[in-house]
């Protein structure tokens, strides 16, 4: 039974990234026909929120709090890595750290620096370098080079490419690939990964979103998939066991 969730689980992370790809996809070919109909709402939402949001503080100010919560929240999770109560999958981290370096350098040559992106840069070649020292390679599977391998092809095609829409397609897929053995990790056993650094690193990606200067899918991409892979991380520590819990 424990194989099937798990089987099920990893297809069903897959059918959510082929249905991002595809919407993507289909938004380029039509963009104008559709983005303004489609992005309307959260446009307006968006620049609202900030519009309120931005009485009460600066873009800089978001930015700096976003990168503030992740540093604080990378202080448990190293500390679980360190006492080796947390087991983070190495290869993860490593898909991780390659897509926040491109992320960061692209927001650097747009002057679009955001304090969740160089947060997260600095954690994840922290939590990276502890992990091997910790761990090494001993946890590496299958899944895990399968995951690596395919996530470098969708970075090397994301940095290559010339269409910016499939560039942030690319970017998004490679994430999502990436984060597979983590989820599965998490699903198996949820006690692997520090509940409160996951909660931190959620909550950061909120000012992380309002830091973001302008409505542009380039600019917001980073920020919303970092928001997704958070959401998921939380809902697979703490609602999920209570979910199997009352059954």
């Amino acid at each position: 039974m424990q194989f099937l969730r798990q089987r099920v689980f990893f297809g069903c992370v897959l059918a959510w990234i082929l249905l991002i790809l595809s919407l993507l996809l289909v938004l380029d070919k039509y963009k104008v026909l559709f983005y303004n109909k489609i992005c309307s709402f959260g446009y307006k939402f968006f620049e609202g929120s900030k519009n309120i949001l931005g009485e009460i503080m600066s873009t800089f100010a978001w930015s700096v709090t976003a990168g503030f919560i992740a540093m604080c929240g990378y202080i448990p999770y190293l500390r679980s890595i360190w006492k080796k109560t947390g087991e983070p999958a190495t290869s993860t981290w490593i898909v991780w750290l390659a897509l926040d370096i491109v992320s960061f350098l692209g927001m650097y040559a747009r002057d679009e620096i955001n304090g969740l992106m160089v947060a997260f840069n600095v954690g994840a070649a922290t939590t990276l370098t502890l992990s091997l020292w910790t761990y090494g390679f001993t946890k590496w599977k299958l899944l895990d080079t399968v995951c690596v391998s395919i996530s470098a092809l969708g970075i090397v095609l994301w940095i290559f490419t010339d269409n910016p829409t499939v560039a942030i397609a690319l970017s998004i897929f490679s994430g999502l690939i990436g984060s597979i053995p983590t989820f599965v990790s998490t699903w198996i056993d949820p006690t692997k990964e520090d509940a409160l650094a996951w909660a931190m690193f959620c909550v950061a990606c909120i000012p992380g979103l309002l830091a973001v200067s302008e409505w542009d899918f380039d600019k917001y991409a980073a920020p919303v998939l970092a928001m997704i892979i958070e959401t998921v991380m939380v809902f697979l520590i703490f609602v999920k066991p209570k979910i199997i819990s009352k059954k």
